[in-house]
């Protein structure tokens, strides 16, 4: 086996090892194709075996590590590749490889949260009726009022984005973010995408301010923005961990497919 750092003549090869299952590694088909193999905040390296097929990949989006397999993997050199960075590093993915390549790791991931993966296809899509709600779609200066909105959610006061780079993904396509906002004009509900690409998007920050709660809004929002990607020929995917939500979602349409982990290093470990 040879892990070995991609470089963009390795495109075409990643891409076709990382689409046997499109829905799964969705956010590394998206980084790729969005931001290739040459980004400061982005690094790729894939494991080969002598005959040069690819048995896995790893990539690191920012301080989040997302690895890539269908069976044994290089879990320990992959493990010594993640101990050298110094941040607090995340590590995302199907549970079941998350948790191989975690165990050889010197880090210690104190947090975590387990979630079901779900998938929406234009065949299982049962969308809520239109009504009179007024939905708009952000701009890449909203992103500082959706994170206030994020602030005041439980849920969310631990999550990895930041307002930078929710603008700079919004700016370049590979994200959209749907909200509602109050006579005010606070943000008060949202629901949005990220990781972009030709076949699919990850739906994700769907929150409503407490205040707001049990109206209906984060349906109507989730239902918006799949209609919208559906009518783009884009399969939809997500997770979750709310039981109440899952309700929603499946009403939607969206079906389970796995389990999915988040693994959180601590700063300052």
């Amino acid at each position: 086996m040879f892990i070995a750092k991609c470089t963009p003549k390795d495109e075409e090869q990643v891409m076709e090892f990382l689409k046997r299952d499109p829905s799964f590694h969705l956010f590394l088909i998206g980084d790729i194709e969005n931001y290739g193999f040459e980004s400061s905040f982005q690094e790729v390296w894939k494991e080969t075996d002598h005959q040069g097929n690819i048995r896995s990949i790893l990539l690191r989006y920012e301080n989040n590590f997302l690895p890539a397999a269908y069976g044994e993997f290089a879990k320990e050199e992959y493990a010594r590749l993640i101990d050298q960075y110094e941040f607090a590093v995340q590590i995302t993915g199907k549970d079941d490889i998350v948790k191989e390549l975690v165990s050889c790791t010197k880090k210690s991931f104190p947090k975590s949260r387990n979630f079901y993966f779900a998938k929406l296809t234009e065949e299982t899509f049962h969308p809520d009726p239109i009504d009179h709600l007024s939905i708009k779609k952000a701009v890449p200066d909203d992103a500082s009022r959706f994170f206030d909105l994020r602030s005041q959610i439980k849920e969310f006061q631990h999550a990895a984005s930041t307002p930078e780079s929710w603008k700079r993904n919004i700016e370049k396509g590979v994200a959209r973010l749907y909200y509602l906002e109050n006579e005010a004009g606070d943000m008060i509900a949202s629901a949005g995408t990220t990781a972009e690409n030709t076949y699919s998007a990850m739906v994700i920050s769907v929150c409503t301010h407490p205040s707001y709660r049990g109206r209906g809004y984060a349906s109507r929002l989730v239902s918006k923005l799949a209609s919208d990607l559906l009518k783009e020929g884009k399969t939809l995917c997500l997770f979750y961990d709310n039981p109440d939500a899952g309700k929603i979602y499946k009403r939607l349409g969206y079906r389970d497919i796995g389990t999915y982990l988040m693994l959180m290093e601590t700063t300052g470990q």
